[in-house]
């Protein structure tokens, strides 16, 4: 009873430390860099965390199966992730820079006038040690080591908090942030590898049978994660084209409140998806409805008084250059409510095999995304990325449900068909 108990413990702390190292790290960005040099961070971290989401193939999800498995794949599995963390997610990096800031990335022209500068080039480096974090918290969670993912969930907040201090101490710049960043992936990812690979070192080299049946199990939710993740960060690259960097700065705080705010349903799903999967297939549809309108709920109240809030809690925490940040934030909460009960659905429609209809609703959603959030954002600014937002989000929830109401009718219809002997 007293490892179990343990291991609720150490998971409800490392899930608060990890919602509240990336906040505390944006707390400290945004008071040193100030609004303008804060939305360059936002941005560059932002094409990092689109190389990485592009990049990684899908092999966060597969590595996580294929480990739980078989434990003896550690080894291989590991090896194979290295190789994708240091080949293709920094090229694909670097094409995501050439797209959403051909100029700025060669220095073209100057930050005065709004432009990332050369900094882009962090996200290079950034990008294949996030995914490489994430394989290996993945691996430990495969072959049952809860106590390491844990472990290293707390330590890469704690690194990420004390790189972040010690820069603003030192009076650093963005670019400095940027490499204290990088800095706080590197030695919890060194440590726990060591950790994972213990008695697996003689099995560490790469295996392409493994590669590709990894690649295979993970397309379909590695293309749904992929859109819906281009979704969040999208609207980044539509202001610093069509608004201002500073403008950027403004909505990167509004965005980490929006963020925050996913975590207690994108929790629950993530518990729904294993009652699901345990569940018999009539009683899926009744559990899916009973969870919805209980996050649902639980949303509205949760929005509701964090929206009365924010006018007073954004600039207290961020200070007053940020004040504009909270009207845009509440502008985000609809879309953070439609999100949630998206993130209920799907996994719903994860459970009955994740079909096409829920590939094709993320990317349509995408396509809405982008577009709205061009043309909006040089109308109204941020607040016009936040409307493009709710929009998308609605559009991306009544496919999901179309797609999950028709699954059900299919179900209810196979079941009704009478016995067919077969012929001799």
């Amino acid at each position: 009873m007293y490892p179990f108990i343990r291991d609720i413990a150490t998971t409800v702390s490392a899930r608060i430390i990890a919602m509240v190292g990336p906040f505390a790290v944006s707390i400290i960005t945004a008071r040193v860099l100030g609004p303008e040099e804060r939305g360059r961070y936002f941005l560059v971290l932002a094409l990092a965390q689109i190389g990485a989401q592009i990049g990684n193939l899908g092999l966060h999800s597969s590595n996580t199966y294929l480990a739980a498995n078989r434990a003896e794949l550690i080894g291989p599995l590991m090896a194979n992730s290295l190789i994708v963390a240091c080949t293709v997610v920094p090229f694909v990096t670097f094409l995501m820079a050439l797209v959403f800031s051909q100029p700025e990335l060669i220095g073209l022209e100057s930050a005065a006038r709004g432009t990332l500068g050369s900094v882009a080039f962090m996200a290079v480096l950034l990008a294949p040690l996030s995914i490489a974090s994430l394989y290996l918290s993945n691996l430990a969670v495969g072959c049952g080591r809860v106590q390491l993912f844990n472990g290293l969930t707390i330590f890469y907040s704690i690194m990420a908090i004390a790189a972040a201090l010690i820069v603003a101490v030192a009076g650093g710049s963005t670019c400095a942030f940027l490499m204290g960043a990088a800095t706080a992936l590197v030695i919890p990812t060194i440590f726990g590898s060591w950790r994972v690979l213990t008695g697996q070192w003689r099995l560490f080299r790469p295996d392409v049978a493994l590669f590709r049946r990894g690649i295979s199990y993970a397309t379909k939710a590695y293309l749904a994660a992929v859109f819906g993740f281009i979704m969040t960060r999208i609207g980044a690259f539509a202001l610093q084209h069509q608004s201002s960097i500073e403008e950027v700065g403004q909505f990167s705080v509004a965005s980490q409140f929006a963020d925050g705010l996913t975590l207690l349903p994108s929790t629950v799903a993530i518990l729904l998806f294993t009652k699901l999967m345990r569940a018999e297939t009539r009683q899926r549809w009744s559990m899916l409805w009973q969870t919805f309108w209980a996050v649902g709920a639980a949303m509205v109240f949760i929005l509701s008084v964090v929206g009365v809030l924010l006018p007073w809690l954004v600039p207290l925490l961020f200070g007053e250059p940020f004040r504009k940040a909270a009207i845009l934030a509440q502008a985000l909460l609809p879309s953070v409510l439609i999100v949630s009960l998206t993130s209920v659905v799907s996994q719903y429609l994860a459970a009955q095999g994740f079909p096409t209809g829920q590939v094709l609703a993320w990317a349509f959603g995408l396509i809405v995304q982008t577009g709205l959030s061009y043309w909006l954002a040089g109308i109204w600014g941020g607040m016009g990325v936040a409307v493009a937002s709710a929009i998308s989000a609605a559009l991306v929830l009544v496919l999901i449900l179309f797609e999950s109401f028709s699954l059900r009718d299919q179900s209810r219809s196979d079941d009704a068909q009478p016995y067919q002997p077969i012929a001799d």
